[in-house]
């Protein structure tokens, strides 16, 4: 492995290469927020992604330790460093490094966003929570076919796989039929008033069985410049909000002194998410 490195420590892909591939610049505004740039040798040029690694073991060992000088370089600017080995492994190597093509380490999720529909040549890395179960997208399935294929595919994992599956659909159901109790209650005696995009009236209505006297007030584009407008009285209206921004809106009600599950709602939490949805991302992970 040392010849293949030509006398670097370790092989890596540069994250502003990662970038440069999926048409994405660096803001240059990161130098000024990350500490390691200001007090190592590195920059967001010569900086790596620590993901995917090859290293000259010997050329390591005779580093001497970087483990605790790196954690205490941790401990003492925990504020500026966010990504921990990464900045450990840049603090000490990212002007000594061999510096590999993107595709040695395709982050995931970039690519599922930014690449292109079919699968590239390469060494996928499945960052944090990217890994999905959705058995349409390649890029789930390439990890799936390569699991099944080692010794953690066990019969136990499959069944801690079944229980985490039945676990987290139980509990997402048990979660929404206690919000539409709390919603149930609220409206009880008082009419709705549904709040949301105006293309999203007939398949709300429709969804929550309303009436045609219950009022939708439907927003156009450019609503956040106009404010909204809420004219029916609180003593006989409880207002349904379906807005992404809704927990900026929550603040502004509360601060006039509406009360939420009395007087407001949040529409998007009595709607239960697709089953997909819910065993997406890191929940997979609970059984690996």
């Amino acid at each position: 492995m040392g010849g293949f490195l030509d006398g670097h420590p370790i092989g890596a892909v540069g994250e502003r290469n990662l970038m440069n591939h999926y048409q994405k610049q660096v803001d240059k505004t990161i130098d000024e927020k990350i500490y390691l740039f200001q007090n190592s040798w590195t920059d967001s040029d010569s900086c790596f992604n620590s993901g995917v690694l090859l290293m000259d073991v010997e050329r390591l060992r005779n580093t001497g330790d970087i483990l605790l000088p790196g954690l205490r370089f941790l401990v003492q600017h925990e504020e500026e460093c966010k990504f921990f080995d990464q900045d450990i492994l840049n603090y000490f190597f990212s002007r000594d490094y061999l510096h590999l093509p993107w595709n040695y380490n395709i982050l995931q999720h970039w690519d599922r966003m930014w690449g292109k529909p079919e699968l590239e040549e390469g060494i996928y890395h499945y960052m944090g929570r990217t890994l999905r179960l959705n058995m349409d997208e390649p890029r789930d399935c390439i990890f799936y076919e390569a699991f099944v294929q080692t010794p953690w595919c066990s019969a136990e994992y499959i069944c801690k796989s079944f229980a985490v599956t039945r676990d987290v659909i139980a509990g997402a159901i048990a979660k929404n039929n206690e919000l539409n109790r709390r919603a149930a209650a609220a409206w009880a005696g008082r009419r709705r008033v549904f709040v949301g995009p105006k293309d999203n009236e007939e398949q709300l209505r429709e969804m929550f069985f309303m009436k045609e006297e219950e009022p939708y007030v439907a927003l156009g584009e450019g609503w956040e410049q106009e404010g909204l407008n809420l004219p029916y009285d609180l003593g006989t209206h409880v207002y349904v909000f379906f807005l992404e921004t809704f927990p900026e809106l929550r603040k502004q009600l509360e601060a006039a002194g509406w009360r939420e599950w009395e007087d407001f709602i949040d529409g998007k939490a009595l709607i239960l998410p697709h089953s997909t949805r819910l065993l997406d991302e890191y929940r997979i992970f609970m059984v690996m």
